[in-house]
């Protein structure tokens, strides 16, 4: 069986939070073998496991995850397996919400899935995962909002993000840091400093996330990369496959052709859209 749902949050988080999902996976739809990719899509995320713990590829070598992460922005792709059945409830930021539940600097977590206990109060983590644990699928989404709407913090910001974060998605990643800093009146220095604190990676690599987010979804309708490289000013077609394969964790063919895992499909078929979903009209 597969269950996927996404959830709204209430009025007051939704200025901070996408949505929250829950993915089940049981019976003959698990398989243990398959390797499932994570893309960089510029958000941070909560991953509570109700289920079995996932197992992460970190140095060549899966190693199990603890029952609750933070992980936090992307910059090349991610590697998991299933270690049985599962179960997840999901926290999905907007591209700068974790910085205010979030107290560390959140630049330390990139690339990272992190023990949620480390972050925030151990037994007030182990109290949560239990009530998880033993609740229905919307009862967790009302009890993982009321835990975010209790730690939420006082945060005051340097920068216009959502209309930054806004410019860059309308712009397609494709806008110089220079031309960003000075279209919100900022020197470049005090630009990348208060953009990586408030959203956890500097703006040259969002904008390329978002630049490769686009070109998956136009790599998904056509088949021609070559053109869709020199549309986005790539001019070394071998420098961008590489670029393209660490960011997608395919290579140009595999993408077109390998058969890919359930949450692989997940993920892929959101990629720009997620984004999209964020521009102020």
């Amino acid at each position: 069986m597969i269950y996927y749902k996404e959830f709204k949050p209430n009025n007051s988080l939704k200025d901070k939070i996408e949505c929250y999902w829950i993915l089940e996976i049981t019976g003959k739809d698990i398989n243990p073998n398959n390797v499932e990719r994570v893309i960089p899509m510029g958000f941070s995320e909560l991953i509570f496991h109700f289920g079995d713990n996932y197992l992460m590829d970190i140095n060549n070598s899966f190693s199990r995850l603890e029952k609750s992460l933070f992980t936090g922005q992307l910059t090349s792709s991610i590697y998991f397996k299933a270690s049985g059945k599962t179960g997840i409830l999901g926290v999905k930021f907007k591209p700068f919400g974790a910085f205010y539940f979030i107290s560390k600097p959140l630049f330390e977590f990139e690339n990272k899935s992190s023990n949620l206990k480390k972050i925030f109060n151990k037994f007030e983590i182990e109290l949560l995962e239990n009530k998880l644990h033993n609740s229905l699928n919307e009862e967790k989404v009302r009890i993982i909002e009321q835990f975010l709407m209790n730690k939420q913090l006082k945060r005051k910001l340097n920068l216009p993000i959502e209309e930054i974060i806004n410019h860059i998605i309308v712009k397609k990643g494709d806008i110089a840091i220079f031309d960003l800093a000075k279209l919100f009146h900022s020197t470049i220095g005090t630009f990348e400093r208060n953009f990586k604190k408030i959203v956890g990676i500097s703006p040259k690599k969002f904008t390329k996330i978002i630049q490769f987010n686009e070109i998956l979804k136009e790599y998904k309708e056509k088949n021609d990369l070559q053109s869709i490289a020199y549309k986005y000013n790539y001019y070394d077609y071998s420098h961008f496959t590489k670029e393209f394969s660490a960011f997608s964790g395919f290579s140009p063919k595999e993408f077109k052709t390998t058969k890919k895992s359930i949450t692989e499909n997940l993920v892929i078929q959101e990629n720009a859209d997620f984004l999209h979903k964020n521009i102020v009209k």
